[in-house]
C-alpha cells in the first residue's frame, strides 16, 4: 500500500510533515482536494410543521348573500369542522 503525507497548500514546500496515521483519511489524487479538510456531507434533519385548516370566509359570505341567507349553516359547519382539521407535514431541512 503506498503511503503519503498530507500537507496545509500554506505551508511551505518541503516543511516536515507528520507520517499519516493507520487507518486515517487520505485521498488518492492531493491535487484533487485543494482545501485543508475533506469535504463534509450534508446533514439533514426532520422539520414537522403543524398547520389548521382555513375556511373561505369571502367565498362563504357571496354565497350566503345569494342564497339569501340559506348559506350560513353551511358556513358555520365548514368553519367549526375545518378548524378541527390539522395537517402535520415532515420534511427534511439542511442544518450543515
Amino acid at each position: 500500500m503506498e503511503r503519503f503525507t498530507w500537507t496545509h497548500p500554506t505551508a511551505a514546500p518541503h516543511a516536515p510533515v507528520a507520517p499519516a496515521q493507520p487507518g486515517a483519511w487520505a485521498p488518492a489524487d492531493p491535487a484533487a482536494y485543494p482545501m485543508a479538510y475533506p469535504p463534509v456531507a450534508p446533514v439533514y434533519v426532520p422539520v414537522t410543521t403543524t398547520t389548521r385548516g382555513r375556511t373561505p370566509h369571502g367565498l362563504h359570505a357571496i354565497m350566503t348573500v345569494c342564497t339569501l341567507g340559506a348559506w350560513v349553516p353551511v358556513w358555520i359547519m365548514h368553519a367549526v369542522f375545518n378548524h378541527c382539521t390539522i395537517t402535520r407535514t415532515t420534511t427534511r431541512q439542511q442544518v450543515r
